[in-house]
């Protein structure tokens, strides 16, 4: 008996496999209408122009469109979840993006995306719930009625979804860079020429146009290419940034982008140039000027700070830290002015940085900071430099000052010619001959 049923059922299994090869089609497509498709055992399929279709009836009527290749992906928003969700991307259009999510290849979709190409997926892929993968695209219809004109639609959008060669890449993201809308998009587009194309020409010329685009993320973003370039291509993109740095009517927050840019795409070299010619002119926003100086300090320029006027006592530190970074000898001058103001914190920041970089005509300017500062910390900072400095250069001269090492520094200021050389002392106890 269990043989008899093992039989049967692999008879029946047969049948229905031999069937779904060579049965007759479903009712329905007796009643399709003519679309050039012959009926098979699952619908309708065929060809139309180069494209192989296929009909098939689920819940709706599947349409099947193999053989479209545009080098992205392409789905209606919300559906599904990819598990690479880097893959997928936006154009700055917010209509289609808002219908219509990309993926893969955002150079070839760039390439590809015109203006109504764009509209057009945006209102087709949420009507037909299209999604191309691979070579595939794939649709939905609601109707029988419905599925004629929805292949006509479908095989033409299919012809305007051709994939591009590589090359033809660079002159098409050229074009919606510099003459598409919305700004969000020619943002994209120029970024994906900066990453892939950066040395092709049409990357050059994208970025010279967009020089003189109102919108300053453009002209940002334009710079940023001229910058990675080399040569005159450069030379310009550091021009462009001193130009928007000395405007003082382009907004603060723009300029300190620009400057940002510098500071980040740019070396030494072509930084220094920039950093000079700002500096010699008043800035008058104090963020922007203590970028400025934070920024001279990261690049190593340091002749701009040497005569560049501050405000407050916090801009003098932000320079005395920022000359100390920069550690070029040449700074003490502009230390040694420092040491005079009349912030005891200001006095105490430039002798620390004196330290490294001052010889001996730092002792006595250094010793007259002392006498003046009334803090206790200001004054040990200020002592330990001058002992230091002289510990470094070896100073133990008659006349000359130098630090005593006592129980305590906190104290009076005190100065002697006798056998053991020339001693500045700092005591709390009762003054001794001599001391001032």
């Amino acid at each position: 008996m269990l043989h008899l049923l093992l039989i049967a059922t692999l008879f029946y299994l047969g049948y229905r496999a031999l069937r779904a090869a060579f049965g007759h089609p479903p009712t329905w497509v007796r009643n399709a209408p003519e679309m050039g498709l012959e009926p098979d055992s699952r619908g309708l399929s065929g060809y139309i122009g180069s494209y192989a279709v296929a009909v098939v009836r689920q819940e709706e009527f599947e349409i099947t469109i193999s053989w479209v290749d545009p080098g992205f992906t392409v789905k209606p928003a919300g559906v599904g979840t990819l598990i690479l969700r880097g893959f997928d991307f936006t154009t700055g259009d917010s209509y289609l993006d808002s219908r219509v999510v990309l993926g893969g290849d955002a150079r070839a979709a760039f390439a590809l995306l015109d203006r109504k190409l764009r509209a057009d997926l945006a209102r087709l892929v949420p009507e037909y719930w299209i999604q191309i993968k691979g070579t595939r695209l794939e649709a939905r219809v609601k109707s029988l009625d419905a599925v004629a004109d929805a292949l006509k639609q479908l095989t033409a959008l299919a012809d305007r979804l051709p994939h591009i060669h590589d090359s033809d890449i660079p002159k098409r993201l050229k074009e919606r860079a510099t003459g598409d809308d919305p700004v969000a998009l020619r943002f994209q587009a120029l970024r994906a020429l900066r990453e892939f194309y950066l040395h092709a020409p049409e990357s050059a010329a994208a970025a010279r146009i967009l020089l003189d685009s109102p919108y300053s993320d453009l002209r940002i973003a334009a710079t940023t290419i001229l910058l990675r370039r080399t040569g005159e291509v450069q030379q310009e993109g550091i021009e462009t940034i001193l130009q928007t740095l000395l405007n003082t009517d382009i907004p603060e927050s723009t300029r300190r982008q620009v400057l940002d840019l510098l500071i980040d795409e740019s070396d030494r070299t072509a930084a220094a140039p920039v950093l000079k010619a700002w500096l010699a002119t008043p800035i008058p926003e104090p963020e922007l000027r203590r970028a400025a100086i934070r920024a001279c300090a990261r690049r190593v320029v340091l002749e701009p700070l040497l005569d560049l006027v501050v405000e407050g006592a916090d801009e003098h530190l932000l320079l005395i830290e920022s000359l100390s970074e920069i550690g070029d000898r040449a700074a003490q001058p502009r230390l040694l002015e420092e040491l005079r103001h009349s912030s005891d914190r200001v006095r105490a920041a430039a002798a620390s940085a004196l330290i490294p970089l001052g010889d001996t005509s730092a002792l006595a300017p250094l010793g007259e900071a002392l006498a003046a500062c009334g803090d206790p910390a200001a004054r040990r900072r200020v002592a330990e430099a001058i002992e230091s400095i002289q510990r470094r250069l070896g100073v133990a001269q008659a006349g000359e000052m130098s630090i005593v090492p006592l129980d305590s520094l906190e104290g009076s200021l005190s100065r002697a010619d006798g056998p053991e050389g020339g001693e500045v002392s700092l005591d709390d106890g009762a003054p001794s001959a001599g001391s001032t």
